[in-house]
């Protein structure tokens, strides 16, 4: 099974947000298919592997590639629950309204943090994955900065490097994704 393929099964398995609910089952697992084949994509040119090996790269990150995956897969979990009215930017009746219309996709990038982001056509292919490499990059840098996973997920949401319950708990989903891919 490929690592694409990994983390669409994983992605696969989180809960859905009730919203989708009645989302159709190929209709889900083609828009996942799109989030794991940025997340995927987004590892790779981190670590300077896949595609990206061989080329000229820098990497940003020098651990597990699956680590970063399922530490960007919780992020876009706890950020938006990978709904699909957030991932079309219909933010009206999603707790939270992709923080007053001031984020886009899945990982809530804000434009202060995320301006390559903001440069995409909204609802498109690119947004996936620039959203995805954006995101990605924001959470090495906190990884970084910080000394913990729990301090890394927290100066996510903009609180600081601090230990937080929400840094736990995303710590604990992070780990959970691991398992599985």
């Amino acid at each position: 099974m490929s690592l694409v393929q990994l983390v669409l099964a994983s992605l696969l398995t989180l809960p859905v947000w009730s919203g989708d609910r009645n989302e159709d089952t190929e209709a889900r697992q083609a828009r996942f298919m799109s989030v794991a084949t940025a997340e995927v994509d987004a590892a790779e040119r981190a670590t300077c592997s896949g595609e990206y090996n061989g080329v000229e790269c820098k990497p940003i990150w020098k651990g597990s590639i699956k680590e970063i995956i399922a530490a960007t897969e919780s992020v876009g979990y706890w950020e938006s629950n990978y709904s699909k009215a957030v991932g079309e930017q219909h933010c009206l009746g999603v707790p939270g309204g992709c923080d007053h219309n001031r984020a886009r996709g899945y990982w809530q990038c804000w434009i202060t943090a995320c301006p390559e982001l903001w440069k995409t056509d909204s609802n498109s292919p690119e947004e996936v994955k620039v959203a995805a490499w954006e995101s990605m990059k924001l959470l090495i840098g906190f990884r970084k900065t910080c000394d913990s996973w729990d301090k890394a997920f927290t100066a996510y949401t903009g609180r600081g490097c601090k230990v937080s319950a929400t840094g736990v708990a995303r710590r604990t989903t992070m780990l959970s994704i691991m398992r599985k891919l």
